[in-house]
């Protein structure tokens, strides 16, 4: 159990308790918050500073002792450590869980963990964490002082010398504190059983944490105490888990010693921590850093007080989505901490900030915001000299690059155009159609704009049992014309067909029509000539009061004071003045109804003004013969006289028999009264019975109104007063129709009075009845649009995406480098959502997102390796250097960064379609909502990795949906411009005005179109000329690839592509370089040495599209294959299928080993040896299961090859694999046995690509594969779960 150091806090004030308070001066000094330590002037203030150096060193040491070796003494004097600590994180866990309520506990901290993998420097130590903790529970933690964000670092980030106070007794008697460390130290390490020889927190740190080293970033500034962290070290750790560890200790700790300072009133020293918000990363370590002084120094001294960065796009008119005419700008915003001199007070501290003009990236704005505060310290003359000023900018820039490296930006929410369009003489309104979908459209693509059959979907009125032409339809009105006919979107509307059953409900964009200010004047002239629009008003301004009724004041409508049209008028106008943002600027409104059950308004959309006109005004109708049950439903209504101000809703009776001449009590209702109120009755009524009076006889009597019409039916209905809003929707959504006669008993009235009765019986007077103007069912669905309209942006982004796409589609058509490929909006739609859709694994809905949008991320890895690939081969058409496989690594590592795409991401503006999938709805609000209640701004915080993920995630996306790679191309011509290139020194970077890609042609349906590039015609003549003077080498390789052709023949029904290997000249030359493994030392064949390197660079180069083309075409098998595959299934799977086991043992078992030039290669007799041995231990298991390796044997293996389209394969022959590894080999082979061979395979499947294209060299070594790929990837790991380090390694939804 934590133990906070609150309960020994007063250990070592007791004995100074008595001293003499200090002067009021002093008091007064004490009482002062400052940040810097005051220096103390009088014994006092030298007594408290020493009790709080007490307090906090007692503090530490039982804080650090549950979590050290703890050293005992037994009886025979033999000191033993006990080395069992308990784990930080579990206990951070544990402290996170108590603070919870019990439905809540399950939940896991392990999203608060951030890490940083400093992969860049040349050191073995190369992870730092850091935590941020949710802001409700900052609070409750009383985490006041870190914004809530703790790093990993040296042990709670203090030194030894707070650890180095030992209470002694001077001569004189009295307590001192000791700070030489001596005793201090030994008392430490003997209580913790660690060695003194080193500090002691370092050890400790060791212990807890594993292997660290502090890293130096510049040279080593003055410290108070030797041993102490600077802000000029960093400190990182050998492994992840040791960083995570380190990281929730100092979160505990900070816990711990918050709890000492709030209860420690006394103290005078206030130490200042970084000041780092939840959306900036730090690389520094988290530690309590007390301002550094520089003694009798006259300098001002700067310290880096806060850094943060924002990203916004800057709208140009013709905004396009995945265009680099969009970039997204980022501003820096840094403050520094002017230490006043001397620090002996705060009076001349400040905060300087600086803020950065916006750029394109982060880079250029931190040095723009560097600059200015460079410039603002130069103006303010805050440094006696040049050196002086030179030498603390130096150290500001330093820190604020080691700062921005894991800085999160944070982004504005980006709305659609359409949305935050501006309302002026011009404007658009579309209608909103909403439908209840049936189950067997509950598939249906939301975002699709497909019309949806009537027999799949019911219509919104009959579920809210109100009649066609008593339904409201609902309309919007924005400031632009971007929203597309029959544009849908799907959400979830619980109880709207039962009462706790959730529905999906379809909104559907179904007409749309441009309006302008006359217009709309004219339609309220021609509507109703007696509106007339108050001074200042308008037709817009009348819109965007009825939007402030709805939105403000929906819930109580009908109840208490109703706001007059001035206050409503400065109310809307005070929205116009304030910046919003990207507030949403569209409007709702009611629409004019289906005349006569035809669709004469239904083509072209009409305001309902009166209704408008008379919410607004507040304007009420009474009830007359006209109005139908189901139109007097979908209202409120009231009846001032006998109820006051109460608001009723109708009930659907149809059949009612009381009349105003009807009994006002029951008998037994009458019985049931108070005698008092009997006795009042009675004598109101001149003694008449209670049973015998009228409803008329009442309100003559009672209210002094005589009923003209006794012969009308009463109307039905209930009161608002005791009911939920979501009973009020409730009531609209299913008839009332209970026996209204009934009596009902009056102990459920709050008050004893005739009126509460009646309102309870719930039976009004038709002729005092007044209708209030606002539908219901459209306040009901205006209520629900923060579960609507958020879909429906989104639904109109992403066919904006899809649009852009498309485009970039053509682009690439255009060029000629694939065939035209059509492109369905059904699939591509569904897939651009999935990429862009991030979410938690907190609960079941968003983990499915997670696993959508991870799932494209691994196949759009897979898919921008091979075209980074391709794009190289293309443009190495021509080389001697003999380094050819190190070209492509450094090119495919540097232009596969994260940072890269993030980059790239940035410079086309990427994060605008980012969307949480599970972030609350809460987040949307109406422009004319009170913004006191919503956020107008939302702030989006995304990690860097997350952004090029994404990146990743779309690229997918772009191949699934033309699998020609046009699209595809298209976009990595948008961001690759932000790839490094590597070949403009010798003139064959690619035209600008073409595009990043260089290639000719996608290589996906098709070959590579050698003879478009004239580079590789001349270099392919050349090798073949290589090979005319070599006739030996020729014919050798001429009669293999016969042979290659022939094992292939056998295992695919693509005769046509095994001729054309035959016939083809470059076909022929290819696989004669992929066949060509001669290592080339002593080579009696190479006469000066240098000719047949040509043959080896070339297969060098098919080696990398080989490569790239398996690992493509089997992430895209498995993609298909396994449509519920985690990420760590694709991981296991493809591990399996490509690691250089099993293609070694592929390679062999299928004989191409008897192909390649050098059949004599000691690798293939050590591949065979390993071969045959895992054979035998793999029979065994298989014999066991009937012929396989899972119950079923053969049978099982037939029938699920025969699912997936192969009927040629016969047995299963694969029995020495096991996940990638061969059997009795739980590790890889030694590389002599795997490595030759599989680059040989991935040879052989370049070569085929190069010929004719991805897709059938897939077909062509589907195959061979195929029996690995029909075992799903848990029936590998409880397979080979022991057996292969690989199954134990890829876990499921582990990476």
């Amino acid at each position: 159990m934590l133990m906070g150091p609150s309960q020994h806090q007063h250990g070592g004030t007791t004995s100074s308790s008595s001293s003499s308070s200090p002067s009021s001066s002093e008091a007064a000094a004490a009482t002062n918050e400052t940040i810097v330590p005051v220096m103390p002037s009088t014994a006092n203030s030298d007594a408290r500073e020493e009790r709080r150096r007490h307090d906090e060193s007692d503090a530490i040491q039982l804080f650090l002792q549950q979590f050290l070796p703890t050293a005992t003494t037994d009886a025979t004097s033999t000191t033993t450590v006990n080395t069992t600590s308990p784990n930080p994180i579990a206990l951070l866990q544990q402290l996170y869980n108590q603070t919870q309520p019990k439905q809540e506990q399950d939940k896991s901290i392990k999203p608060w963990f951030h890490y940083v993998d400093w992969k860049d420097d040349d050191n073995k130590y190369n992870w730092t964490c850091y935590i941020i903790v949710p802001a409700s529970l900052i609070k409750l933690w009383k985490l006041k002082s870190s914004g809530g964000v703790y790093y990993s670092g040296r042990l709670l980030g203090i030194s030894s010398s707070l650890m180095n106070t030992k209470k002694i007794e001077n001569d004189d008697g009295d307590d001192a504190d000791r700070c030489d460390g001596s005793d201090a130290e030994n008392n430490f390490t003997e209580t913790t059983g660690l060695q003194a020889d080193h500090d002691p927190l370092d050890d400790a740190l060791l212990h807890l944490c594993g292997e660290w080293s502090a890293v130096s970033v510049s040279p080593a500034a003055t410290t108070t105490c030797a041993k102490s962290l600077t802000e000029n070290e960093h400190i990182r750790f050998k492994l992840k888990k040791g960083a995570e560890k380190s990281a929730a200790l100092n979160l505990l700790f900070a816990i711990a010693m918050e709890r000492l300072d709030n209860d420690n009133e006394d103290t005078t020293i206030n130490y200042e921590v970084d000041d780092v918000c939840a959306s900036v990363e730090s690389s520094s370590s988290n530690r309590i850093i007390p301002k550094q002084v520089v003694e009798g120094g006259d300098e001002v001294r700067l310290q880096l007080h806060k850094l943060q960065l924002y990203g916004n796009v800057q709208y140009p008119e013709n905004d396009e989505y995945l265009s680099r005419d969009n970039p997204c700008k980022v501003r820096c915003v840094v403050s520094v901490l002017n230490i006043a001199k001397n620090g002996c007070g705060d009076g001349d501290d400040a905060i300087h900030e600086v803020t950065s003009d916006w750029h394109n990236n982060a880079d250029d704005s931190i040095h723009d915001a560097y600059h200015k505060l460079k410039t603002k310290h130069e103006t303010l003359s805050l440094h006696g000299n040049d050196a002086q000023m030179k030498k603390c900018m130096v150290n500001i820039l330093s820190e604020m690059q080691k700062r921005s490296k894991t800085t999160i930006i944070a982004y504005e929410e980006s709305l659609p155009n359409w949305a935050t369009a501006k309302i002026g003489s011009k404007f658009y309104l579309h209608e909103l159609e909403f439908s209840i979908v049936n189950n067997c459209d509950t598939e249906h693509t939301e975002q699709s704009g497909d019309d949806v059959t009537d027999s799949k979907k019911t219509s919104m009125s009959k579920f809210m049992q109100v009649d066609d032409d008593a339904a409201t339809r609902v309309g919007i009105v924005c400031g632009c014309a971007s929203l597309e006919y029959g544009l849908c979107a799907d959400f979830e509307w619980t109880g709207i067909a039962d009462n706790d059953t959730q529905r999906v409900v379809r909104v559907a964009i179904t007409n749309s029509t441009e309006v302008s200010h006359s217009d709309m004047m004219q339609q309220i002239e021609q509507v109703s000539p007696a509106i007339q629009l108050e001074e200042g008003g308008c037709p817009v301004s009348l819109t965007k009061c009825f939007n402030k009724i709805v939105f403000d004041y929906g819930k109580q409508y009908g109840m208490g004071p109703k706001p007059v049209w001035n206050e409503l008028l400065d109310a809307v106008t005070s929205c116009n003045d304030v910046e919003f943002g990207n507030s949403r600027n569209f409007m709702f409104v009611p629409l004019l109804p289906k005349s006569d059950g035809t669709h004469a308004n239904s083509s072209t959309c009409g305001i309902d003004w009166e209704v408008m006109y008379n919410v607004v005004h507040h304007k009420t109708t009474s009830i007359v013969d006209a109005t139908s049950p189901s139109c007097l439903r979908n209202r409120f209504i009231t009846q001032p006289t006998g109820f006051g101000g109460r608001v009723f809703i109708a009930k659907n009776e149809i059949n009612v028999i009381e009349t105003p001449s009807s009994p006002l009590l029951s008998m037994e209702l009458a019985l049931q009264l108070p005698d008092q109120l009997k006795e009042k009755l009675r004598t109101t009524f001149l003694g008449c019975e209670l049973s015998n009076i009228t409803y008329a006889q009442y309100f003559e009597q009672v209210h002094r109104y005589s009923i003209q019409h006794p012969e009308k039916p009463l109307v039905a209905a209930r009161s608002l007063s005791q009911l939920t809003y979501e009973q009020h929707e409730l009531q609209l959504r299913h008839r009332q129709s209970g026996e209204s006669s009934k009596a009902q008993s009056i102990a459920y009235s709050p008050r004893c009075s005739i009126s509460n009765i009646l309102t309870d019986r719930g039976l009004l007077v038709p002729e005092l009845v007044h209708i209030f103007p606002l539908p219901r069912d459209f306040l009901y669905i205006c209520r629900r649009a923060s579960s609507f309209m958020p879909k429906l942006e989104r639904a109109q982004t992403l066919l904006a995406v899809a649009s852009r796409l498309r485009k970039l589609q053509q682009n690439g058509i255009a060029r000629g480098i694939a065939p035209a490929h059509s492109v369905s909006t059904d699939n591509l739609l569904p897939l651009v959502d999935k990429a862009t859709t991030r979410g938690s694994t907190s609960n079941n809905g968003s983990a499915l997102l997670v696993r959508d949008h991870e799932r494209l991320e691994t196949l759009g890895d897979s898919v921008l390796l091979f075209f980074i690939v391709l794009n190289i081969f293309a443009k190495l058409s021509i080389t001697d250097d003999e380094f050819v496989l190190d070209i492509f690594d450094r090119m495919i590592s540097v232009q596969g960064k994260n940072r890269i795409l993030f980059n790239a991401a940035m410079q086309i503006g990427l994060h605008r379609l980012i969307h949480d999938g599970s972030a609350s709805k809460s987040s949307w609000k109406s422009k004319y909502q009170t913004a006191s209640k919503v956020s107008c701004i939302r702030a989006i915080e995304i990690a860097p990795k997350q952004l090029s993920d994404t990146v990743e995630s779309i690229i997918g996306a772009t191949y699934l949906a033309d699998q020609s790679g046009s699209m595809t191309v298209g976009f990595l011509n948008q961001i690759g411009p932000d790839f490094p290139d590597m070949f403009d020194s010798d003139g064959s970077t690619c035209d600008q005005a073409i595009g990043w890609f260089a290639a000719k042609g996608t290589c996906i349906k098709e070959g590579f179109p050698f003879t478009e590039h004239p580079r590789w015609v001349d270099e392919l003549e050349r090798i073949q000329e290589i090979m005319n003077r070599h006739p030996d080498i020729y014919s050798t390789l001429q009669r293999n690839t016969a042979g290659f052709r022939e094992m292939l023949a056998c295992r695919t029904s693509l005769h046509d592509h095994i001729g054309m290997m035959k016939s083809d000249s470059t076909a022929l030359l290819l696989i004669h370089a992929a066949l060509f493994d001669d290592s080339l030392d002593n080579n009696q064949y190479n006469h000066d040495g240098s000719d047949l390197e040509k043959i080896a660079q070339l297969r060098d180069k098919i080696f990398n599209v080989g490569n790239a083309t398996l690992q493509l075409s089997i992430v895209t098998e498995i993609y298909h294959m396994y449509p519920e595959s985690t990420s760590g299934d694709f991981q296991l799977m493809k591990s399996a299928l490509m690691s250089h086991d099993a293609l070694a043992y592929i390679f062999v078992k299928n004989g191409f080993h008897t192909v390649l030039f050098d059949t004599d290669a000691d690798a293939i007799s050590i591949m065979q040896g390993y071969v045959k041995e895992a054979d035998l231990v793999g029979g065994k298991e298989w014999t066991k299961n009937g012929g396989w390796i899972i119950p079923g044997g053969i049978e099982e293996f037939h029938k699920r090859v025969h699912l997936h389209g192969d009927v040629g394969l016969f047995r299963p022959q694969y029995m020495g694999l096991a996940a990638g590894r061969l059997m009795g080999h739980r590790k890889r082979l030694p590389m002599e046995a795997s490595d030759d061979l599989q680059f040989s395979m991935k040879c052989v499947v370049g070569a085929i690509a190069l010929i004719f294209g991805v897709h059938d060299v897939w077909d062509l070594f589907r195959p061979f594969f195929l029996e690995l790929l029909v075992l799903s990837p848990e029936e590998m790991r409880t397979c080979f779960m022991g057996v292969s380090d690989l199954a134990s390694n890829y876990q499921k939804g582990k990476r």
